[in-house]
């Protein structure tokens, strides 16, 4: 039996300017989950629920809907040529898995991908905080890519009983033909497969915003419409 959920109730909160498009301005609807058991989390990411720190939220932003979120269906994906390509070129990456932890490593690596990836969203060091060090009630898994003892990017899941949660990934831009950020969803869907798990949820899909549409490119996938449905896209 899964411990009680110890949660707020659910607020609007104006999150300041859009980190994915420019000129708008985000709202969410937001509850905070203090604890929370995997298998009492997976019905929230089911809804279309996103997870930052411990907040769960779903976008509410007024006359936009342009953040849907999308997901894989892990036994039906196809890796692409390209995505092939890219699992082989990185075979030499070494992936160590284990709880969520701070280095000065990674520290460093987050603030200059924020700083270059999302310019517009909160300072990288206060949003760090809440990724990496609030971001996990015991269960989630930090995945480290390292190439000749140098952290090039880390990733934190949320594994649940039939399910993972792609929480973010940062990769260090010094290894731009890498295609870290790819690699590090194939690595996450063949975790996935191993482990018996049917869905990885990717966070939200923004076809205008390039850091947030390439998700597309994982096909089939399956984004969750206005009626709350999962519909298939190949």
């Amino acid at each position: 039996m899964g411990r009680q959920v110890k949660r707020s109730d659910v607020n609007l909160v104006d999150c300041g300017a859009c980190p994915y498009l420019a000129n708008r301005w985000w709202h969410s609807a937001a509850m905070h989950v203090e604890e929370i058991a995997p298998e009492e989390l997976e019905p929230f990411f089911a809804q279309g629920y996103q997870r930052f720190g411990q907040s769960l939220y779903v976008p509410s932003c007024r006359n936009c809907s342009e953040c849907v979120p999308i997901r894989l269906n892990v036994l039906r994906y196809r890796a692409s040529r390209t995505q092939r390509q890219v699992w082989k070129r990185n075979q030499d990456v070494e992936v160590r898995i284990g709880p969520p932890h701070s280095t000065r490593e990674a520290y460093e690596l987050y603030l200059q991908f924020m700083v270059r990836r999302f310019p517009n969203s909160q300072p990288p060091t206060e949003s760090y905080f809440q990724f990496l060090l609030e971001c996990h009630y015991g269960f989630s898994a930090m995945f480290t890519y390292w190439l000749e003892d140098r952290m090039a990017g880390f990733g934190v899941l949320d594994p649940t009983p039939r399910s993972a949660y792609s929480y973010m990934f940062a990769w260090h831009f010094d290894f731009p033909d890498r295609r870290l950020g790819a690699f590090s969803l194939l690595k996450e869907v063949e975790f996935c497969r191993q482990t018996g798990r049917e869905h990885l949820y990717l966070g939200l899909f923004v076809r205008d915003c390039p850091s947030m549409s390439y998700k597309a490119n994982f096909k089939p996938y399956e984004l969750r419409d206005s009626e709350g449905a999962w519909i298939e896209f190949r």
